[in-house]
């Protein structure tokens, strides 16, 4: 050795380079030996000296993290599962009634829209047929009429006459009955105004006459009945006879 030193100098550069070995391997060897395990915390490393380059991949696991430091925001989305839902809460209280809003303004009248057109006439319908003509009064129904007659013949007896025709003959004559103005019978409860009859009867309501009316069928018979399709009333009086007032019929 000394005589390759004695035989050549070693140029600057080399002497810069052997001393950065020196170096290099020195600081090396001092950091392995002098650094125990475990023995670089907190305050050996300068604030904000870690960087997320100086952590290997896949370096911080579950172990290294504590229990409940990390929030949801540290999460990418869609890394969270969601929860179940939870329970429905109980209703709230039902809030109060608010004030009555003010009364808008009236809408103007519209305008009164133009008549339509008369539309064209109907056609006419056809005849109903004709309604029933009974040949006969049926039982139970009833007819009403009026009555009057007058004959004068001054100095000699006079003869009133009046005829009562029945619209729809009975199927079979009914009994008279005479009733006088303000009073009533059994079978003829109404009034000269309101004429009834039970049936099977012909009521004969006196109005007003110069003597008690009787009575004979059209078709002749004896003074104080009926017939079937009606009856002619008729008094006597010196001078003027005269009687009318009303009648009512039920068939029987």
């Amino acid at each position: 050795m000394r005589g390759f030193f004695a035989r050549s100098k070693p140029s600057p550069a080399m002497v810069v380079s052997l001393v950065a070995l020196t170096v290099a391997l020195g600081g090396t060897s001092y950091a392995a030996i002098t650094l125990p395990a475990n023995s670089v915390g907190s305050k050996q490393i300068k604030p904000k000296g870690v960087k997320g380059s100086d952590i290997a991949s896949n370096a911080v696991t579950s172990p290294k993290v504590k229990d409940g430091s990390l929030l949801s925001k540290d999460f990418k989305p869609g890394q969270l599962v969601a929860g179940a839902p939870g329970a429905t809460g109980p209703q709230g209280l039902k809030g109060a009634t608010g004030a009555t809003g003010a009364t808008g303004p009236q809408g103007l009248k519209g305008d009164t829209g133009a008549p339509g057109a008369t539309g064209p006439q109907g056609l006419k319908g056809d005849t109903g047929a004709p309604g029933p003509f009974p040949a006969t009064l049926p039982s139970g129904k009833t007819l009403t009429g009026a009555y009057a007659g007058q004959d004068g013949d001054i100095g000699n007896t006079a003869f009133a006459y009046a005829a009562v025709s029945f619209p729809f003959p009975l199927a079979s004559p009914p009994t008279l009955r005479i009733v006088t103005n303000g009073t009533k019978l059994p079978q003829c409860q109404g009034t000269v105004a309101n004429p009834t009859a039970a049936a099977g009867n012909v009521c004969i309501y006196r109005g007003l006459d110069s003597a008690p009316p009787g009575a004979f069928p059209p078709d002749g018979g004896t003074i104080g009945t009926s017939g079937n399709t009606g009856l002619v009333l008729a008094n006597q009086s010196k001078d003027n006879a005269f009687l009318y007032g009303s009648w009512a019929v039920t068939a029987p």
